[in-house]
């Protein structure tokens, strides 16, 4: 299984200044990317295209913004990668982690428990830069739900807007 690169383009997104938004928090739901959210005031969303290895992947990146802090999900289709499907979905979420690591420090790492699900929640961190990250692999989507912000906000990653965040993150039935 090579090293899935699906944190990498949002960094362009995560570096954009914050924008001060209505703190009402709202649950959205994408079912082309199957997965529903809570998040902060209006998202901002954008499709991409992942090259990795031989494979053109939709990546869908959605994207909240309060204060000082993002908090952002990518869903990256996997569905064309050829052993995507009968991968160990431990190792997919391992392949997510380290092509999250691509320039950056890992800084923590524990295994949260989601019946039926592969995860992997870890922080990373460079340049005056935090991303708090969960990974979740749950074919044919790869999942990452983040929560950004900079080293004088860290705080951020863990208060209780971002446990929200991550606690409200559910996969849609397909």
């Amino acid at each position: 299984m090579r090293t899935l690169m699906l944190a990498a383009p949002v960094a362009a997104v995560v570096a954009a200044p914050a924008v001060a938004q209505t703190p009402g928090w709202k649950t959205w739901s994408y079912a082309d990317s199957g997965f529903q959210i809570d998040g902060p005031g209006q998202p901002q969303t954008q499709a991409q295209a992942v090259q990795n290895g031989d494979s053109s992947l939709a990546m869908n990146v959605v994207v909240f913004r309060a204060e000082n802090v993002a908090y952002i999900v990518t869903a990256t289709n996997v569905s064309s990668i050829p052993d995507a499907k009968t991968a160990d979905p431990e190792q997919m979420v391992e392949s997510i982690k380290q092509g999250a690591l691509q320039d950056q420090t890992l800084l923590a790492e524990t295994k949260e428990a989601y019946p039926g699900l592969a995860t992997r929640d870890f922080s990373v961190g460079s340049d005056g830069k935090r991303i708090r990250m969960r990974a979740v692999y749950s074919y044919p989507f790869a999942y990452s739900i983040m929560v950004a912000t900079d080293d004088a906000h860290a705080a951020s990653l863990t208060d209780a807007s971002a446990q929200r965040f991550y606690k409200s993150f559910k996969i849609l039935k397909r």
